[in-house]
């Protein structure tokens, strides 16, 4: 069995890069686990909106999203495999979801970026080594052909013609580092950032959203740092700092048997790590990470540069139930854009806890509780247990 030894993997020299970045340092956004919480939504968030999707085709698996003008582009991977337009002023719905080899046709919808013009936004489709720019209607306004993009898992716009690419293959192709910045205009590579060392090729996640959908960050899952993004530099804008449990070098100069020991191993250890789901607005960072096998999420405010961590929460704002419940995958949200964050609601979890709740109410109690819960009862009178997912679009208070 082929045995690794990983060299500073959690220290990687940042900024070896093809380019001198902007700067050399970063805000810290300082955690202590110690001070972890159980929040509440309704202490730093309003409710805004709810939306329900009401296409007849099955909508799973959402992926992420963003927000075009007066429109939500919600991103489903396989089997759904499509991207669904939501217009919030007059609830009209566009899918893009042919599949198949003609020129209107994707093999996967690979992923997708909203166009810094704010007119149009762009999806790759990785097996078809293509980034198609489209409107809201869903029509076709531009193709970018490269071979490049065929080991691309993400990407954003930049500017003009540019985009940053992510890329899987990258990993054990000629690039040699994770990050690629690529002008389709001129038809050539501009720059590339993040070497990878060639003993930590095998020992890098893949991830699938690595770009924050409004404000061109780059992140890492096994970097600390979150990047701003230009067309020609990246520097490190903010960096995690774990007090007192910080990794040290001496558990990184450590053996292991590939990937899953080392993922094994970190599960167990007191460092937290795999520092993920980053989302940026103007006014704050939310983000998640892995301690002890357990998820964690941050709520990062810009502008106080204060944050609070929690394991757990109770949601007073939306649904049929406020109980405390551990802040697990399901709690991520989807997307954040301007000052709003969304997340999703499964139908079929909502009426198993209207049920449970009914159950252990007499009538009175019941009907004072759906006296009081009005709005949710009355979305729920069009909504049953095999209906499409609900997002929920919260406003941050601070």
């Amino acid at each position: 069995m082929k045995v690794i030894k990983i060299i500073s993997l959690l220290s990687i020299v940042i900024f070896q890069s093809c380019n001198t970045p902007e700067k050399n340092y970063s805000k810290e956004i300082r955690i202590n686990l110690n001070d972890k919480k159980t929040i509440q939504y309704g202490d730093y968030f309003e409710l805004n909106k709810i939306v329900t999707l009401d296409s007849e085709e099955i909508i799973s698996n959402i992926q992420s999203v963003g927000q075009l003008r007066d429109n939500l582009i919600v991103h489903c991977r396989k089997p759904s495999n499509l991207i669904l337009i939501k217009n919030l002023k007059n609830n009209k719905e566009v899918l893009i979801n042919k599949i198949g080899e003609g020129p209107d046709e994707y093999l996967n919808i690979t992923n997708f970026s909203v166009s810094k013009s704010g007119e149009t936004f762009f999806i790759l489709d990785n097996k078809k080594g293509r980034i198609t720019e489209v409107d809201t209607l869903g029509n076709i306004k531009k193709i970018f052909k490269n071979e490049l993009l065929n080991s691309t898992y993400s990407f954003t716009h930049l500017k003009g013609e540019i985009f940053a690419l992510h890329g899987g293959n990258f990993y054990y192709g000629t690039l040699g580092h994770q990050l690629a910045i690529f002008d389709f205009e001129k038809d050539k590579l501009l720059e590339k950032f993040l070497p990878i060392p060639e003993n930590q090729r095998e020992l890098l996640f893949m991830e699938r959203n690595n770009f924050t959908r409004n404000e061109g960050f780059y992140h890492n899952m096994l970097i600390s740092k979150l990047f701003q993004l230009t067309d020609k530099s990246i520097a490190a804008e903010y960096s995690v700092h774990f007090e007192n449990q910080n990794m040290p070098e001496s558990f990184l100069n450590q053996n292991f048997d590939g990937l899953m020991d080392f993922v094994k191993t970190l599960n167990k250890s007191n460092y937290p790590f795999k520092l993920t789901d980053y989302n940026v607005s103007e006014k704050f960072i939310y983000f998640t990470f892995k301690y002890k096998g357990e998820l964690y999420h941050t709520l990062f405010d810009r502008n106080t540069e204060e944050n609070i961590t929690f394991d757990h929460l109770s949601n007073n704002l939306y649904g049929f139930s406020n109980e405390k419940v551990k802040a697990d995958f399901n709690k991520v949200p989807l997307g954040i854009f301007y000052n709003s964050i969304v997340f999703q609601v499964d139908p079929f979890e909502e009426i198993e806890k209207m049920k449970q709740i009914k159950g252990k109410l007499n009538d009175s109690e019941w009907e004072t509780y759906v006296i009081s819960n009005k709005k949710w009862f009355e979305l729920f009178d069009n909504v049953n247990q095999n209906s499409n997912p609900i997002l929920v679009l919260l406003n941050y208070k601070g």
